[in-house]
């Protein structure tokens, strides 16, 4: 990791939609500003809004530190052993 990117080091387990959407638009700010790129998802990110009906497949979001290269995961509807979370990935 980076001092850019330890913010975002943290393991989250994701309990709801809300608590989902909330880290999503987190990944999303850091993106605007620089600091992570988004490298694939598995959904538009419009298909994320609050008032409307969400995929009931599996999402997953990867973003890229633009600075050290690290990868970061959203994933929620999984069915791995870490759940519904934020995390980093460790060995890149």
């Amino acid at each position: 990791m980076c001092e850019q990117c330890d913010v975002f080091a943290e393991t989250i387990q994701i309990t709801s939609l809300v608590m989902h959407a909330k880290l999503l638009a987190r990944a999303r700010k850091a993106e605007a500003e620089g600091i992570l790129e988004a490298m694939d998802a598995s959904h538009p990110p419009e298909d994320f809004a609050l008032d409307r009906t969400w995929p009931t497949d599996e999402l997953r979001h990867t973003w890229v530190c633009t600075k050290c290269s690290r990868l970061f995961l959203l994933e929620g509807n999984t069915r791995h052993v870490s759940g519904d979370s934020w995390r980093p990935l460790f060995g890149n």
